[in-house]
């Protein structure tokens, strides 16, 4: 059976600095910038789009379209963002009160719902986007993302 594996342009809008980025999902980062919405997207004057999207020549209904999508985005992650934050204090606070190992495993399975339901959202999100692109600027898109990180080699074949 052949391994599933991602079209070559979906990895570089999963890439893409979007709503939900590393730095929500990680809320041991410092908080937003009291100037910037949460997210880190910067504020709606000027170009909001993410440099990776600027550089794809897009339409001005592509653009409102994918503004669109970000703005809704963005209201609709900050109650799940904060229930992170809440959530990964709340287990610094268990680890510091020397809490039960029992305690601590319920307290991280809460966070990794969290993080995953971050995760589905960001994934989401990007799907919308990806309907707004064209062929041509998916290749783009994944022609732009710098390289990953090396591959594994694949095992031998039995």
């Amino acid at each position: 059976m052949k391994p599933f594996s991602l079209p070559l342009w979906m990895p570089a809008l999963l890439t893409l600095p979007i709503a939900s980025t590393v730095a929500l999902a990680n809320p041991c980062m410092p908080p937003d910038n009291p100037g910037n919405p949460p997210g880190n997207l910067p504020p709606s004057g000027g170009n909001p789009l993410p440099p990776p999207l600027q550089r794809l020549n897009l339409t001005a209904e592509q653009q409102k379209k994918i503004q669109t999508i970000l703005s809704e985005e963005r209201s609709g992650a900050e109650s799940l963002m904060q229930q992170l934050r809440q959530a990964d204090e709340k287990m610094r606070s268990l680890l510091a009160a020397n809490a039960s190992a029992d305690e601590l495993r319920k307290q991280n399975r809460e966070v990794q719902r969290l993080r995953q339901a971050m995760d589905e959202r960001r994934f989401e999100v990007m799907l919308k986007m990806r309907e707004v692109l064209t062929p041509e600027q998916r290749a783009k898109l994944a022609a732009d993302r710098p390289p990953g990180p090396p591959q594994p080699p694949a095992p031998p074949a039995p």
